[in-house]
């Protein structure tokens, strides 16, 4: 799937993909390009 304009794909990803996107994780680890994101905006987007 592609991501709508204006969308952080790394957001976008991990919202609707978010099993996939986050198999790596133990369970109650955060994702810490989900944290990064969180933090510091959505570099090159519409949403910083």
């Amino acid at each position: 799937m592609e991501t709508p304009p204006g969308e952080c794909p790394q957001c976008w990803y991990h919202a609707h993909f978010s099993r996939e996107a986050h198999a790596h994780l133990a369970p109650g680890q955060d994702c810490p390009a989900c944290v990064d994101h969180m933090r510091n905006g959505c570099p090159g987007t519409a949403r910083n």
